[in-house]
């Protein structure tokens, strides 16, 4: 009789827990942090603490990594250089290889404080964009020789410079760009690359290519007449300048078309002439120096014994010397 009960009484224990079990809620925790301002932190690496947000972020996007397989230059910011001389910036640039950087021949002109500078490889190093502003100590790129072209017929110094690097960049961290080798046509749509200075970060101004008339008459009008305008040059229009802001564009800057490199900025902005006008930076062609571009490749191949390189004399005087040097040593 006794064992009946127990029966009927865990019998009718279960269905009440299970009567219970269908009433009870489920609360599920979604829970936001307050985010505070952080001068040095841009709105754009804010991150949301939902948890929601975090999950989705979490997930794999195969999208996403396809879509990555490719150069993006608003995503792969490696391909920004900025170039360091004892230990201080001056003068951004372009990772175009694994292990060459093209930049403006401007910024190795000596200032003024010290007309008989030269410029020595072994005190330079460079940070690529994704290394600049990063929280962690990121050890510097060491440069192992600079290259720049003799002067021009009309006795001026000549528009870009390219610099080597000692060791050659991981592939799968660092990107390089590859080379746009048209010519853009007044009103065509570029995309200027430069260090924000208020959010220092990169950033993709777009613009568009100003007819070289106009270009000539604006720098005129602005009383910047040493500036010889060559006939590669041409001209695209910058951010109106204020008091508000600062310069933006610098000697080395890229100027992008379809997430190729274009041209590389010559002589930087000139905001700081007059205020509240249109401003237009002048751009060397990367199409003109495909030339230099492979001479200099060769040199750093032959001198380095890093890769195959043209052995003709005809073809680049570096790697004939180089070449004889070889011999010699044999």
């Amino acid at each position: 009789m006794w064992c009946k009960s127990i029966y009927l009484l865990l019998l009718l224990g279960l269905q009440c827990l299970q009567i219970n079990a269908t009433r009870l809620k489920q609360y599920k925790e979604n829970y936001h942090r307050p985010v505070y301002y952080n001068p040095s932190h841009s709105k754009a690496n804010h991150v949301d603490y939902n948890r929601e947000a975090l999950e989705a972020r979490d997930k794999l996007d195969k999208e996403a990594v396809e879509r990555t397989a490719e150069f993006d230059a608003s995503v792969d910011k490696t391909y920004y250089i900025q170039i360091y001389y004892k230990g201080t910036v001056f003068c951004p640039g372009a990772l175009i290889s694994r292990r060459m950087i093209i930049t403006s021949a401007r910024c190795f002109m000596p200032p003024t404080t010290e007309p008989v500078r030269e410029y020595k490889a072994r005190y330079m190093y460079v940070l690529t964009g994704v290394d600049i502003g990063h929280a962690t100590t990121t050890t510097p790129h060491a440069v192992n020789a600079f290259y720049m072209p003799g002067h021009k017929e009309n006795g001026t110094s000549n528009d870009i410079a390219l610099i080597s690097l000692a060791k050659k960049l991981p592939r799968d961290t660092y990107h390089y760009i590859k080379l746009f080798r048209g010519i853009p046509k007044a009103g065509d749509r570029v995309k200027m690359a430069f260090l924000d200075p208020s959010e220092y970060e990169i950033t993709l101004y777009d613009t568009k290519v100003v007819d070289m008339d106009r270009c000539k008459t604006t720098y005129e009008m602005m009383g910047l007449n040493e500036f010889i305008m060559e006939p590669e040059y041409y001209c695209v229009s910058n951010l109106k300048h204020n008091l508000n802001t600062a310069c933006s564009t610098r000697p080395g800057d890229p100027l992008i078309i379809e997430n190729q490199l274009a041209a590389i900025n010559i002589f930087g902005e000139n905001c700081d002439e007059v205020e509240d006008t249109d401003t237009m930076d002048i751009y060397f062609p990367i199409k003109h120096t495909i030339k230099f571009i492979q001479l200099a490749t060769d040199a750093l191949r032959a001198f380095t014994g890093t890769g195959p390189f043209n052995e003709s004399v005809q073809t680049t005087t570096l790697s004939a010397i180089a070449l004889a040097m070889q011999k010699e040593q044999l």
